[in-house]
């Protein structure tokens, strides 16, 4: 991968595939997903709870709902709601073609779609009854 100091590359689909073809790095990913991390800003430290979106999130699903998780990475939110919300139709998109196929094959019962946010085709309209979005906008 071209490593650039261009700060628009972050959110390109080769950016991406290069990190989640990396075992270590996909691994970090999962993990930070589903865990706190601790955050250096400005001479302070904060711990963040990463696990809060996912569980005020999984507060507004109800078991059978079709839930879309725009830009699901690694898969963290998709596999949390189809363990807690069996009955779900559960959808996730991300930019990263490599990653989705990765997900196919751990979430098969989950639908997945490589494609970046803007030009998600497969994606029906007023459809769904819950949409995740979280940190696709770096």
């Amino acid at each position: 991968m071209e490593k650039t100091n261009a700060p628009y590359n972050i959110n390109t689909k080769t950016y991406w595939n290069g990190i989640y073809e990396d075992d270590v790095k996909r691994a970090e990913y999962k993990a930070a997903g589903t865990s706190s991390v601790v955050i250096n800003c400005d001479g302070a430290t904060y711990a963040v709870d990463k696990t809060h979106r996912f569980s005020r999130t999984l507060e507004e699903i109800k078991d059978g709902d079709k839930v879309l998780d725009m830009g699901c990475g690694v898969g963290n939110l998709t596999t949390l709601v189809k363990k807690s919300y069996p009955k779900c139709e559960i959808w996730g998109t991300d930019i990263s073609d490599s990653i989705i196929e990765e997900n196919k094959i751990e979430n098969p019962d989950i639908k997945y779609f490589a494609e970046p946010i803007g030009r998600q085709w497969d994606i029906p309209d007023n459809y769904f009854d819950v949409v995740f979005s979280g940190e696709t906008i770096e």
